[in-house]
């Protein structure tokens, strides 16, 4: 089965806004734990039909990065408060630290970053 994997340039030049990426620590010691807790995410997402993608980096060539983009509609949608009630403490940050984070990366920041090819993946065009 052939998986595509998008760089995190293809996913901010295709959708041209904020996006949200979540991260599991799928290496280590704790890679159990953080292997169940994504799947207990995908399964909140697929149930509230929510998109996702795995996303890689520049220098991983193959397997799993641990690494997603969300596709919450922006900050007022709604399942972002789901998520945050479920996943995250009161300060926003993931109940689970060692395990995921949740995170946002601003349009604008990625568009003005001289160094997106090498941050963020090929493929990229400035929108």
């Amino acid at each position: 089965m052939v998986i595509s994997v998008l760089s995190i340039n293809d996913v901010m030049s295709r959708e041209k806004r904020d996006m949200f990426f979540i991260q599991f620590h799928i290496w280590g010691d704790k890679r159990a734990q953080a292997k169940s807790r994504a799947l207990q995410h995908f399964r909140w997402f697929d149930s509230v039909k929510l998109v996702f993608d795995m996303v890689s980096f520049p220098e991983v060539l193959e397997g799993n990065t641990g690494f997603y983009a969300v596709y919450f509609d922006g900050l007022e949608d709604s399942r972002l408060a789901d998520y945050s009630l479920k996943f995250e403490n009161i300060e926003k940050r993931s109940l689970k630290p060692d395990e995921y984070q949740m995170f946002i990366l601003p349009y604008q920041k990625w568009l003005q970053d001289p160094n997106k090819e090498a941050n963020y993946g090929s493929d990229s065009n400035d929108g």
